[in-house]
C-alpha cells in the first residue's frame, strides 16, 4: 500500500489542465489508500519547522503545569490529554484494549452545550482508528510510528517526507463520496516517543505531530455528491448535517 506524493504548486500556479491533472491524482490516491503526501503547497517552511518545536515546549513542561490545561469533561475534546487518557480504537468498539500512550493538546472553535450534548462517547483524538472528519492534514517528524491498514488487515509504515503534509480522507468524505474514497484505518505506533528502524540511529526518537481535523459547519448538509452516483450505484447514505453525523 503506497501513500503517493502529489505536487500542489501546479495546481496553485499552472492552467486548468495543471489542476485538472492534480485532482485527477488526488482522486486516485484518495480511492486506493485514502492516504498522500503533499508538497508544493506554499506553506512558509520555517513555520513548519518552528511549529514541531513550539509544541515540544509545550509537553516538555512539568506535568503539574500541563495539567492545568485538563478538561474534566473529556466529551469537550479540547485542552492537554495526558498519556493514557484517551483510546482511539475504543471508537470501533475494542474496549478491551489498553489505553494508548500518546500525549495531546486539542484546540478548535468553542462549543455550545447543545454542541456537546451530540459528540459521541470515548471518541476522542493512537490505537487503530479512522477519522470522523472530511480530511485531516498532518505535519509529523520523518521518522517511522504512523502505520495504515489496506483492505486485507495488513498494516504498512508510512515516514512522512520532510516539509511535507500527510493527508487523509476522514469517515464524512468517504460518506460525501458514496465510498468512492476511502477513510483508512490507521494507528500511531508508541505514542510520541517510537523505535526508528534498525540501522537509523542508535536509540529511541521523539515523535512530533500536528493534525489540523477538517471537519464542516455543524449544520451543513452532507450528501451523495452529484459526480459519486448514478442508475448502478445509487446514494448509499441518506443526507445528514455534520454535526448529527459526528
Amino acid at each position: 500500500m503506497r501513500v503517493e506524493p502529489i505536487d500542489l504548486r501546479p495546481f496553485r500556479e499552472g492552467d486548468d489542465s495543471d489542476r485538472q491533472r492534480v485532482a485527477e491524482q488526488f482522486d486516485h490516491a484518495a480511492r486506493t489508500s485514502g492516504f498522500l503526501s503533499v508538497g508544493g503547497h506554499g506553506v512558509d517552511p520555517g513555520l513548519t519547522t518552528r511549529m514541531p518545536d513550539v509544541t515540544a515546549a509545550f509537553f516538555d513542561l512539568d506535568p503539574h503545569e500541563k495539567m492545568a490545561y485538563f478538561a474534566e469533561d473529556r466529551s469537550a475534546n479540547r485542552g492537554y490529554a495526558p498519556e493514557g487518557s484517551e483510546a482511539l480504537a475504543y471508537s470501533l468498539g475494542e474496549q478491551v484494549l489498553p489505553t494508548d500512550l500518546f500525549e495531546a493538546f486539542d484546540a478548535g472553535l468553542e462549543l455550545t452545550a447543545a454542541d456537546l450534548a451530540d459528540p459521541q462517547p470515548n471518541q476522542m483524538r493512537m490505537g487503530a482508528h479512522t477519522d470522523n472528519g472530511s480530511i485531516t492534514v498532518l505535519l509529523a517528524d520523518p521518522v517511522p510510528g504512523l502505520q495504515i491498514c489496506d483492505g486485507e488487515g495488513r498494516w504498512h509504515d508510512v515516514v512522512p517526507s520532510p516539509g511535507s503534509f500527510v493527508v487523509n480522507v476522514g469517515d464524512l468524505l468517504a460518506e460525501w463520496s458514496n465510498d468512492r474514497w476511502w477513510s483508512t484505518l490507521h494507528r500511531r505506533e508508541q505514542g510520541r516517543i517510537v523505535v526508528p528502524s534498525p540501522g537509523t540511529t542508535d536509540g529511541p526518537v521523539r515523535r512530533r505531530s500536528v493534525a489540523w481535523f477538517q471537519q464542516p459547519n455543524w449544520d451543513a448538509v452532507i450528501e451523495c455528491l452529484p459526480t459519486c452516483a448514478d442508475e448502478s450505484n445509487p446514494p448509499r447514505y441518506a443526507p445528514v448535517t455534520s454535526g448529527d453525523f459526528r
